[in-house]
C-alpha cells in the first residue's frame, strides 16, 4: 500500500485531529492528495461549507441528558450563538425528538451567562418547568433544568 492510498488526517490550527469541529471533505487530484476518492479530515480552521474560516470558541459549559439516554449524554455549548434543533446545520442537535422543531432555540453564552430564547417552536420550551413563551429570552444558571420536546438537559457551566 503507497502513501497515497491511505486516509490522511490534517488539523490546521489545533492539536486534537478527532476534535469536534473535524470536517471530511474530497478533494481532487489537483490538491496533491493522490486519488480523488479519499477521506480526508481537516480540523479547525479550514473552510466552512460556507468557505468561510472557522475560528476556536470557548467551551462555556454543557447541556446534560438522561432521557435521551439513561447512561447520560451531552450537548457542548460555546462561547457566543448556539442553535439547538433536529435540523442538521444546528450547533446542538438532537435528532430522536420529534417533538424539536428543526429550529427549536437559541442558546447564547456572553459575559459568563447563558440565554435561552424559543424560536416559534410547535412545541414549548421549558426552563425549571416554566414554559419560555415564543421568542422569550430567559437567563439560565449553572444546574437549571431545560426541557425541549420530551426531553430535559440539565445545564453545566464550565469552570473559568
Amino acid at each position: 500500500m503507497n502513501e497515497n492510498d491511505k486516509t490522511h488526517i490534517f488539523n490546521y490550527g489545533g492539536t486534537n485531529p478527532k476534535s469536534i469541529e473535524d470536517k471530511t471533505q474530497q478533494f481532487s487530484n489537483s490538491a496533491g492528495l493522490g486519488n480523488s476518492d479519499k477521506t480526508v479530515i481537516i480540523g479547525q480552521g479550514s473552510s466552512t461549507k460556507s468557505g468561510a474560516n472557522t475560528t476556536k470558541r470557548k467551551l462555556a459549559g454543557w447541556l446534560v441528558s438522561f432521557t435521551l439516554d439513561e447512561a447520560g449524554t451531552d450537548f457542548r455549548i460555546f462561547e457566543g450563538k448556539n442553535k439547538l434543533g433536529r435540523d442538521l446545520s444546528n450547533d446542538i442537535r438532537v435528532l430522536q425528538d420529534a417533538k424539536i422543531s428543526g429550529e427549536h432555540a437559541t442558546l447564547l453564552f456572553r459575559g459568563n451567562e447563558l440565554f435561552v430564547q424559543d424560536e416559534l417552536a410547535s412545541n414549548p420550551s421549558y426552563l425549571n418547568k416554566q414554559e419560555i413563551l415564543p421568542g422569550q429570552t430567559v437567563n439560565v444558571v449553572d444546574g437549571d433544568l431545560l426541557q425541549f420536546g420530551d426531553n430535559e438537559f440539565i445545564f453545566r457551566k464550565a469552570c473559568k
